[in-house]
């Protein structure tokens, strides 16, 4: 046990996949071999799995105990077999609650991989005792015997798209369920690609807010139970990043200055405040402003305070929507006091419960320092040594991280931006994750109310290597008033409006960047 660790952590993951996850031990039991596991605890369990689903046609998931509890009555094991099973079955609670976020795909391209190897590592050592022995024939025939078993390995052959079941099924079960999500008008813009093998571009100005934004889908990833590996490319420093993290958690500034009276953005009905609502449910009874207030030209103090006694309603948003017009409002939120590090450790605390033994990794480095090579090589390192594999990988920024050929001046700058958004797309394809960055607009981009397809910086390739591109569009005016509006620039598998837009509230003095949605169409039809 001291020498191999549950044998090595790839086989760790492996026996995992085999106990929890039925399409993973579908495809893995055509290939498996009992040799290609070295260790007896490893073959023992693997043997185990691959019996149960000849038997069952699923993965054993909690029946593994029972089936290691009848080995240990009959005696079957030796004791440092019995002992090694003990201590893995031990520590698999987690794994099972983490099951349903199973990185299926990338776990077979490295089981495939690994069999492989152990495969080609039997061959030559058995050729080489046959040639020692002048077995000619017999080596020949150890050669050919290869040759077939190599055909089963093949994972990127060419598949027959038209009538092979498993194929079809597999491409459209693998397209629908988000890996998380967000409620409201901004979810159901961009949950459709917040999925395995999608790459999400974030575009706006300088000092828009996103790594506010990115940070926000670190933690909403992470609380749905996704690892997340969230790699800081030179915008901030990581104790710059740790704060605004927490800052995040708690809802509560480190600043003195954002102190006292905060205006926090809600959801409020048109009807409400137009006085037109007769639902026996609305909280409000006191006179409302008569006017929209993103098209007010007091400040969010002066319109509080001109309706001391007012109170937003949202209580149709959900039980009647037809009936809700959406609108926003502001509540006051009294902060006495900055956040200190005491109360983020134990907020810190309070998210784990959420994560139910998921992880955030949070690797910073010098501006241009960071490339996607050495993105791939930290993770091949947390995997090896901790078994983390990520769901979703986060980076601040793309513009920012260093060439693919590690020579600063190899190349037009804009040519290196669109290696490095290559290489971005190609990690989500290679890992089987959901990998999300952000870039700068142009200059142009300062003047105007909203981004256009014209506002890209450097290299309009970036659109062709995303799944989809998102636009942070706001005013002045709608920052002093806590939203921010968000667009689509490009879709690669849906359809999308140009002129679509999902307004965000939000309250970076306390550290939300996304308090709730809604969408305006044309003025006229309002939708949450």
């Amino acid at each position: 046990m001291k020498k191999r660790e549950v044998e090595n952590s790839l086989e760790r993951q492996i026996l995992i996949g085999m106990i929890t996850s039925n399409e993973y031990l579908a495809r893995v039991a055509p290939i498996y071999r009992p040799e290609y596991h070295e260790g007896s605890m490893a073959r023992t369990v693997a043997g185990w799995c691959i019996n149960f689903f000849k038997d069952y046609g699923k993965a054993p998931h909690s029946s593994i105990e029972s089936i290691f509890e009848s080995h240990v009555a009959n005696s079957t094991m030796s004791e440092d077999t019995l002992a090694a099973v003990d201590t893995f079955l031990r520590s698999l609670s987690s794994e099972y609650e983490q099951s349903e976020k199973f990185n299926l795909e990338y776990l077979f391209d490295k089981t495939v991989s690994y069999y492989r190897g152990q495969s080609l590592r039997h061959v030559a050592t058995n050729l080489d005792t046959l040639l020692s022995q002048n077995k000619i024939e017999e080596a020949e025939r150890e050669i050919l015997n290869y040759r077939t078993l190599a055909a089963t390995f093949t994972n990127d052959q060419s598949n027959n798209p038209i009538y092979d079941p498993e194929i079809i099924q597999a491409s459209f079960e693998q397209d629908s369920e988000p890996l998380f999500k967000y409620g409201g008008a901004f979810g159901r813009m961009i949950n459709p690609d917040l999925c395995r093998d999608s790459f999400i571009g974030i575009m706006a100005p300088e000092k828009r807010g996103k790594t506010w934004i990115l940070t926000d889908i670190v933690l909403t990833a992470a609380s749905q139970r996704c690892n997340v590996a969230f790699f800081q490319a030179g915008d901030m420093t990581d104790h710059q990043q740790i704060r605004r993290i927490h800052i995040r958690l708690a809802g509560r500034s480190h600043k003195e200055r954002y102190c006292g009276t905060v205006y926090v953005p809600v959801h409020d009905c048109r009807r409400n405040q137009e006085g037109l609502c007769n639902n026996h449910h609305r909280r409000n009874i006191s006179e409302g402003p008569g006017y929209d207030p993103l098209t007010s030209d007091l400040t969010v103090e002066e319109m509080v305070n001109e309706l001391n006694g007012y109170i937003p309603c949202d209580w149709c948003r959900r039980r009647s929507p037809k009936s809700y017009q959406p609108s926003l409002w502001w509540i006051e939120k009294k902060i006495t006091k900055p956040l200190d590090w005491r109360e983020a450790y134990k907020q810190g605390l309070r998210f784990k419960r959420l994560m139910g033994g998921r992880k955030i990794k949070l690797s910073s480095h010098p501006n241009r320092t960071l490339n996607v090579g050495k993105i791939k090589t930290l993770l091949d390192l947390w995997e090896h040594m901790e078994g983390f594999i990520p769901d979703v990988i986060v980076i601040d920024y793309a513009d920012i991280m260093a060439p693919e050929s590690g020579r600063l001046g190899h190349a037009e700058f804009r040519h290196q931006q669109n290696e490095t958004w290559q290489a971005l797309r190609a990690l989500s394809q290679e890992r089987h994750c959901l990998v999300i960055t952000a870039t700068q607009a142009d200059a142009a981009s300062y003047g105007q109310e909203s981004l256009s397809l014209k506002n890209f910086s450097e290299d309009k390739r970036k659109y062709a290597h995303v799944t989809s591109m998102i636009a942070l569009n706001q005013t002045q005016r709608e920052k002093q008033l806590g939203v921010m509006r968000v667009s689509q620039l490009v879709v690669r598998d849906d359809e999308f409006d140009l002129s679509r837009q999902v307004y965000l509230l939000q309250c970076l003095q306390i550290g939300r960047p996304i308090l709730g949605s809604f969408e305006k169409i044309n003025n006229k039809k309002d939708i949450d």
